[in-house]
């Protein structure tokens, strides 16, 4: 199975598009998150897709759900059975002990395991052996050697480095020879980011920002350049340590603060008593994309219900 396909529901135009080889397009640290939701939800029972995806937070037929499932099943941690209607979906072996194996070592092992999984990641792993180059060389590499749109050679990147990090905590446990994790030691789930430092930020296996910078940080919040709003920390990944040599700010945009939408974007409001409720979203959107966020606002009503249902706390 191809890690990046649409799991039987590609659509002719979207294979007419210049496309890179195929790679999760997640990062490991957000697909163990993911596996755990899909753990939490139905154990290591099998789940069809609506409920794999309503798990994780998505639309019965949203692409996120489908192409988040195709790179789970890629790093091993989720397997599959059975075709379209009938397909069905559990955590695997290897996505279990991640979660739930308390033995020294085992967890760290599984982990380095499911990072070298996915073919183009075990194939980066053995070429750059010595250490990655530079984002420069390395892009030109694989758009040059194996045909990666630039945009795709970045995310390849993303999610190569990630992968990285498990197996140097597994060769660092295996070279400490005293068989015991460290329990202390920083997972990169939770990497320890700083003012200055650059990041991206992936939410529900969607990049937002590629590549941006820290601005404040609040306990379990990231603030970065690109945004007024702050991210969890577990959505935030370091890319490289930044200096505060030139300070981070907030870009000013008066159209912002007056309520209006920037250019390509659209505004609309509906007034409820406790304000007003504003919605921006993107200029021109295709009919799949109506579709999609369609089931987003089924999803956030129903989240929205369940609130309004509960009582006020005292």
């Amino acid at each position: 199975m191809a890690e990046t396909d649409q799991l039987d529901d590609a659509s002719p135009s979207a294979i007419k598009k210049d496309r890179s080889p195929s790679f999760p397009f997640i990062t490991l640290t957000k697909a163990v998150e993911r596996t755990r939701e899909l753990f939490v939800a139905g154990r290591r029972h099998e789940m069809r897709l609506p409920e794999a995806a309503n798990a994780m937070g998505y639309g019965a037929k949203s692409s996120g759900a489908i192409q988040t499932l195709a790179a789970l099943i890629a790093y091993g941690l989720v397997e599959d059975s059975g075709a379209k209607e009938t397909r069905k979906f559990r955590v695997s072996d290897q996505g279990f002990k991640i979660l739930e194996d308390q033995r020294p070592g085992a967890r760290e092992g599984a982990l380095a395991e499911a990072a070298l999984t996915p073919k183009m990641i075990a194939e980066y792993a053995e070429v750059w052996s010595e250490g990655r180059p530079a984002d420069g060389i390395a892009i030109s590499t694989l758009r040059f050697d194996d045909g990666f749109t630039e945009d795709g050679a970045k995310s390849f990147l993303r999610v190569f480095d990630d992968a990285m990090t498990y197996i140097k905590v597994a060769s660092s446990d295996s070279k400490s020879g005293n068989g015991q994790a460290n329990e202390e030691r920083e997972e990169p789930s939770n990497p320890m980011v700083s003012v200055g430092d650059w990041v991206s930020v992936e939410t529900a296996g969607q990049v937002i920002y590629e590549k941006t910078r820290v601005r404040a940080l609040n306990g379990d919040w990231v603030f970065v350049e690109a945004s007024k709003s702050a991210a969890k920390i577990s959505d935030v990944t370091l890319l490289e340590k930044g200096s505060l040599q030139t300070p981070p700010e907030l870009p000013f945009d008066p159209s912002i603060d007056r309520g209006r939408p920037i250019q390509g974007e659209e505004l609309d409001r509906f007034t409820v008593d406790e304000g007003v409720v504003k919605i921006t979203f993107p200029s021109g959107m295709t009919a799949d994309s109506v579709d999609e966020l369609e089931q987003f606002f089924q999803l956030f009503i129903k989240k929205a219900k369940r609130r309004a249902a509960k009582p006020n706390d005292l």
